[in-house]
């Protein structure tokens, strides 16, 4: 047995026992927490979110360790929780926001408002996201570092209100 996998397995010991600690704490919170008649799918979108965001607590320690040996892992799980976490943060959060929020009767005509409403947010924040990229290219130029320092700022702000 080899030194690299040695810490390996102990980052994936350590990692497996904290994600289920993690999570069993995000449950908890949401079952102590959250209205009782609060719909399903809506806590458990609330603790998939959590789970996401206390989940930094035992990926950094993995991540800043000094053994590459566990980066392809590292990869993989950091890859899956991005795409969920923007899939969540800029589609479904959004529609289940408005879907709840809004004052119709029938599930369809909930959903066709729900997207009503985020297509006209989408739209407002479009067009104030084209004058923010125009500012941005005239007084820092057309360079890589300014356009995409900003589109990685403003996709980390958006998805860190909705969790918060």
């Amino acid at each position: 047995v080899t030194m690299a996998s040695e810490e390996e397995a102990g980052l994936v010991s350590w990692g497996g026992t904290a994600c289920a600690i993690v999570l069993g704490v995000s449950t908890w919170m949401v079952f102590c927490y959250s209205r009782r008649d609060a719909p399903f799918l809506v806590r458990l979108a609330t603790v998939w979110c959590w789970w996401n965001t206390f989940s930094i607590i035992y990926l950094l320690p993995i991540d800043l360790a000094p053994s590459t040996a566990a980066g392809g892992s590292l990869v993989s799980i950091w890859s899956f929780m991005y795409w969920t976490s923007f899939i969540l943060a800029w589609t479904i959060i959004p529609v289940a926001w408005y879907y709840y929020e809004a004052g119709d009767f029938t599930p369809w005509a909930k959903f066709r408002y729900a997207l009503r409403a985020n297509l006209k947010f989408y739209a407002i924040a479009a067009v104030l996201l084209i004058i923010f990229a125009i500012v941005v290219v005239v007084n820092h130029g057309m360079n890589e570092a300014g356009p995409i320092g900003v589109l990685i700022f403003l996709s980390n702000t958006w998805g860190l209100s909705l969790y918060i």
